[in-house]
Order: structure tokens, then sequence, then C-alpha cells
């Protein structure tokens, strides 16, 4: 069986932890399983913000009426097996890109069940979502906190969660490199979740 997993990218620079705590989940997941990766950055994509018109409500699947590649990434979320979102915490809470993408996920919620629109509803529950949250500064509670938006949306849609919280990650080579080996152990956990 090949996996499908999608990388969701939140930091601006090319070679950046947030992409070195990816590419080593993908590598641990590998160790156990055929993999076919995409790599998305939203940084780079220029996401706008929900605009909360519910132009999306009466819609069977995910539709938003802003035009701006949210739907193109979303209908990669859609067919893909495990979607991870790897970024850093800014002023200790999520960036800006990665909230913008969350909340336009409002396109998925069903008004009347108070959850994700049954047209979607089997695809999600197979899901398994993963959110690297990585941070200089010392403190797994402040990785946490910069997840909690992820880890929300992914629960009220039925889909399965994983979070990787890493601190202290930039302030010496050797625990850098402990993370890294933190976060292949995190991959090779992900194929018991499937």
């Amino acid at each position: 069986m090949v996996v499908k997993v999608l990388v969701l990218l939140g930091s601006y620079r090319e070679n950046s932890s947030s992409s070195l705590y990816a590419k080593a989940f993908l590598e641990g997941l590998s160790s156990k399983t055929q993999i076919e990766s995409k790599t998305i950055n939203l940084a780079q994509k220029k996401l706008d913000g929900c605009t909360g018109c519910y132009a999306c409500s009466p819609k069977e699947s995910f539709y938003c009426v802003i035009k701006d590649g949210f739907e193109e990434v979303m209908q990669e979320v859609v067919d893909s097996d495990i979607v991870i979102f790897a970024y850093p915490v800014y002023w200790y809470a999520i960036p800006g890109e990665i909230k913008n993408f969350v909340d336009r996920t409002v396109c998925l919620f069903d008004m009347k069940t108070y959850g994700i629109k049954p047209s979607l509803k089997d695809n999600f529950s197979k899901k398994l979502f993963v959110c690297i949250s990585n941070s200089a500064e010392e403190g797994k509670s402040i990785c946490e906190r910069a997840a909690y938006p992820v880890q929300s949306f992914v629960e009220s849609y039925g889909a399965k969660y994983q979070g990787v919280y890493l601190s202290g990650t930039q302030r010496e080579e050797n625990k850098n490199q402990s993370r890294i080996n933190e976060t292949k152990q995190a991959g090779i956990k992900a194929f018991n979740k499937l």
C-alpha cells in the first residue's frame, strides 16, 4: 500500500527547521511503508483569511468564494492519507499563514450536524493529521498552544491527530539532532495509526 502524504509548511525560510523536521518524519514513516509525498508551503501561497460569508455552507463538498488557490490545497488534503502541518512558533502562537488555512476549513463544516459535511465524513475518519510545531524557546507547552487550532479543527471533523512538539530547537546542535531523531520516531509511530 502506498501512503499519500501531504506536508503543509508554514515557514518562509526555504531550509527551515520546520522543513527539516517534516523530512525526518517522512523518513521515519517511509521506513515502515511506501510513501508518496507532496509539499506545499502555505507561507508562499498567500492565502487570504476567511471572510465569514458562509457561501460555503449550503454546498455538499468544500467550496470557497475566495479564489486564491485554497480549493486546490484542500483537494490535496482530501486526496491524502496523512496531512502534516510543520511550522515554527512565532510569538507563542501559530503562524498567520497556517491560521488563515485553518480558518478557511470552515468550508468543511456542516451547520446542520455541527460536524464535517456528510460527503467528507468517511474520507476524514480515515485520515491522520500530524502537527509538528517547533520553537527556539524551551517549554513543550509553547508548542502545544501553537498547535491547538490545528488539533481543534482536526478533532472536530472526526480525523485522527498526532502532535510532535519540539521546543528549544535551535539552541544547541546536539539538541537539534535529538529533535530530528524524535521526529523520525514520530513518523514510525504514525504508521501504527493508519
